[in-house]
């Protein structure tokens, strides 16, 4: 697509150190000018530096290269697979139910009410969850 590709571009003359930390990047009515792209377009590609960490946005002023203290980690492997996989939903379901049992993910009121979500979905399988500043619920 033709933002991401103005992207790429932008990304590479950042890279090479053509435009360093600080600088302004050309606006965007004038790189929508000069690659003959819509202004949309133009805004997509800079969004999507932005989410890299790579420019940051100032209002009224334009975009601007980000310093390299304050561009965003990648992370070094890749989160999702190559190819589509089947998702058994009740699975994610019982993950994120597990997860909000944690203490500090949620208020203890909010675990109690994970816990007894957790226990109700699981008849079959023995599920044990201690919650503090409650009783404890379980199941099995």
């Amino acid at each position: 697509m033709r933002y991401e590709r103005l992207a790429e571009d932008l990304s590479g003359i950042i890279a090479a150190g053509n435009l360093r930390p600080g600088e302004r990047l050309p606006s965007v009515r004038r790189l929508s000018r000069e690659r003959r792209l819509s202004v949309s377009t133009v805004l997509q590609a800079l969004r999507q530096l932005e989410d890299r960490g790579l420019v940051e946005a100032r209002p009224q002023s334009g975009y601007f290269v980000r310093h390299a203290s304050a561009r965003r980690a990648q992370p070094s492997v890749r989160s999702t697979p190559e190819e589509a996989v089947p998702v058994d939903v009740s699975q994610r379901l019982m993950r994120v139910l597990q997860t909000g049992v944690k203490p500090g993910v949620a208020p203890p009121q909010r675990r109690i009410a994970f816990a007894s979500a957790v226990a109700a979905c699981c008849s079959s399988a023995p599920v044990r969850w201690c919650c503090p500043a409650s009783s404890e619920v379980a199941r099995g």
